[in-house]
């Protein structure tokens, strides 16, 4: 069955109601989303039961206590059929949260029933969070649900306890989202389904950016799997959270995903890749500073300039430009000058040639100054539009040693759990390692790593490298917490005395 052509012919039905059961999709707020679904599973005949479940946030006014109400309401016949809980959470406006359908896995979800919920879901601007646990789903189902996401303000996805047998999960980064936190634990993950997961996080692919958290916990993942995402963290520089409690890892496996958290040398690939984005960056910057030269009113002869100081390969054409048009004008008002003395002897041509002389010296400063202003102007416009060049293997993140280039190591990092895997006292050495080297390195944007749990392995339990790990990373958090306490009391001082009156 087509839902889009069954869901244009509910709109054009006979009954008024059908039409006012459509439009609830497109406006919030007219018909709740228990009310759609009612109507759209009576009207599509959807083969299971459907039992929608509200969790409804209401604020007490005379205390600060909160409490949640749950109200159950069965939307569709017959009640013999096995049935599909769908709970919902709403805030105290009454505007939908979050939409969980957990413990059904008797059968596959309908892939109908995902198509018209995704038909609803952008028109609930509040909705953040979707969670499918412990359901038995199929491709179609990430399908689904990867084509809505991107036109939505979901930020967090949860696909706990359902496993696939080919592993499809990537299909939810593969287009640009705003996903923040992704959650697949217990999913049966392998490496080959870590590779496509980790292709996804290189830097300047589509979940790069946004992507913050990720759960891998209680999968089948192998030293194999990870060095892919060893591989995405060496130009990562959004992720904070990674759990990989529960798997296969050895000390192999942890000393690839820790020698990214310190200084690494580049390969030939990255170097040139840094290289080729700064190149586009350079000429889409360039671009852009002629476009708003043409829009501020400068001609031609000012914008090829602009062009000549920002880019040396035009230098020679801008060059050959600029003479070509002195070269013309300068044999025209040759002509003129001969024309006139022709029509009048006794004219003087030192006269014409000093006024012409003494209105060029007026010009030029002028038309220079002015050029200049306009030519500072859209720099700052085009700053202002794109920002400074950003890259993980910018010259401020790279040191060179021997001729050889040098990350500083990914230190965005913040949450790394390796607890219950294979690891020996060799990863908490290299740990410890990892924790003195982010610590000793000052800088204020990057804090590197604030909590690593590794409960669970081969670890002695008189162990004085862990406790020194422990102690490290407790003074890190107090300094870092101080840290952010005096820049927001300084900015609070600074915003108090602005706003203290003058007498």
């Amino acid at each position: 069955m087509n839902v889009g052509t069954s869901l244009r012919s509910l709109k054009s039905g006979r009954s008024s109601r059908s039409e006012k059961v459509t439009r609830t999709a497109s406006v919030e707020g007219e018909v709740g989303f228990d009310e759609y679904i009612n109507e759209v599973c009576r009207r599509f005949n959807m083969p299971i039961a459907v039992v929608v479940v509200k969790n409804r946030s209401r604020e007490v006014v005379q205390g600060s206590s909160s409490f949640t109400t749950k109200e159950q309401l069965e939307l569709t016949e017959p009640p013999d059929l096995h049935t599909l809980p769908i709970s919902i959470s709403q805030d105290h406006n009454n505007r939908l949260t979050e939409i969980s359908i957990s413990h059904f896995h008797e059968q596959r979800l309908p892939r109908i029933l995902m198509q018209l919920i995704g038909l609803a879901l952008p028109h609930y601007s509040q909705l953040t969070k979707i969670t499918i646990k412990d359901c038995f789903i199929d491709f179609y189902t990430l399908h689904e649900l990867g084509k809505v996401i991107a036109f939505t303000n979901i930020t967090d996805i949860c696909l706990d306890d359902c496993p696939l047998p080919a592993g499809n999960y990537d299909a939810i980064l593969a287009s640009p989202s705003c996903i923040r936190n992704f959650s697949l634990s217990r999913c049966k993950i392998n490496d080959d389904v870590c590779e496509r997961l980790s292709s996804r996080l290189i830097y300047m692919e589509s979940a790069e950016e946004n992507l913050v958290a990720l759960n891998l916990s209680s999968n089948h993942i192998t030293d194999v799997g990870a060095k892919f995402i060893a591989e995405a963290l060496r130009s990562n520089r959004h992720l904070r959270y990674l759990n990989l409690a529960d798997n296969l890892l050895s000390d192999e496996g942890a000393r690839q995903i820790l020698d990214v958290l310190v200084e690494f040398p580049l390969t030939y690939e990255e170097i040139m890749d840094k290289r080729y984005r700064h190149m586009l960056y350079l000429k889409k910057k360039r671009t852009l500073i002629m476009e708003f030269l043409l829009k501020l009113g400068v001609q031609s002869p000012a914008v090829s300039q602009v062009v000549k100081k920002r880019d040396s390969m035009t230098k020679r054409d801008s060059m050959t430009k600029r003479d070509s048009m002195t070269k013309r004008d300068s044999l025209s008002k040759r002509d003129s000058i001969s024309r006139r003395d022709s029509l009048s002897r006794r004219a003087s041509p030192v006269k014409s040639k000093g006024s012409v002389k003494s209105m060029k010296n007026k010009e030029k400063p002028k038309s220079r100054a002015s050029d200049e202003n306009l030519q500072e102007k859209a720099e700052t416009m085009t700053k202002d539009l794109i920002g400074e060049f950003v890259d993980p293997f910018s010259k401020e993140h790279v040191r060179i040693h021997d001729d050889f280039v040098f990350s500083l190591g990914n230190l965005a990092l913040s949450y790394l759990n390796l607890a219950y895997n294979d690891l020996t006292y060799i990863s908490v050495k290299r740990l410890l390692t990892v924790i003195k080297y982010q610590q000793d390195f000052k800088k204020s944007t990057l804090t590197g790593l604030f909590k690593v749990v590794i409960d669970g392995n081969y670890i002695p339990r008189n162990c004085t490298e862990l406790t020194a790990i422990n102690t490290m990373l407790h003074r890190h958090i107090l300094l870092v917490s101080k840290q952010i306490s005096d820049k927001y009391s300084a900015r609070k001082s600074l915003v108090d005395r602005r706003n203290v009156p003058k007498f």
